[in-house]
């Protein structure tokens, strides 16, 4: 299973960078800041949306179904560090929480609070190609995409007990998706009964 998922998210990879210009994809960014990346996103046809959340710049991107949402981080004062989040109602069963934690090593997913989180770290402590950016965010986006149209395979059984403690989240993080959780617009939908 984790190789077909591997060989799918190398396919996804490949044909996102396939659609990135090779000069923008050859760009080296400094920094993860908002700033820095706006651009990029809009070179490559996408609509960022500026917005503060808990005293900080995000940028949103949107589709029809989700939002994504940027979060610069490490910025001191350059930005090393970009998380990816989204965030849907309803908790998804543990045992494909554990399943797409085991299979998807670079994307975490969890439950907090009645709903179910999906987050990537992109580090760049010494600047980051925008193909490589892009790549990231275009694979993260899919991700969000196969969730939420109920396309998880389950191979792993885990009950509740077995799952132990909820993931340490720092209060960065925290702050974040309670401000998420007030602005309605920003949740990408709700996990289905079907799971």
């Amino acid at each position: 299973m984790f190789r077909i998922l591997a060989i799918l998210a190398a396919f996804a990879a490949s044909v996102a960078s396939a659609q990135i210009p090779a000069k923008l994809a050859r760009t080296l960014l400094p920094d993860v800041s908002a700033e820095t990346i706006r651009p990029v996103l809009r070179q490559q046809g996408l609509t960022p949306e500026t917005q503060t959340i808990s005293g900080r710049d995000v940028l949103v991107l949107r589709s029809d179904r989700h939002a994504i949402i940027l979060q610069p981080r490490v910025c001191n004062p350059k930005c090393t560090g970009l998380l990816m989040i989204t965030l849907m109602e309803g908790s998804a069963p543990s045992h494909l929480v554990n399943d797409f934690n085991q299979e998807t090593p670079p994307t975490m997913a969890y439950t907090q609070n009645g709903a179910t989180v999906l987050s990537r770290y992109l580090i760049a402590d010494h600047g980051i190609t925008a193909g490589t950016l892009l790549v990231n965010i275009g694979v993260f986006d899919e991700t969000v995409r196969k969730w939420l149209s109920n396309q998880r395979a389950s191979s792993l059984s885990v009950s509740l007990a077995e799952q132990g403690p909820a993931p340490e989240i720092d209060t960065e993080t925290r702050e974040l998706l309670s401000e998420i959780r007030r602005r309605p617009e920003l949740i990408s939908g709700r996990i289905q009964s079907a799971y």
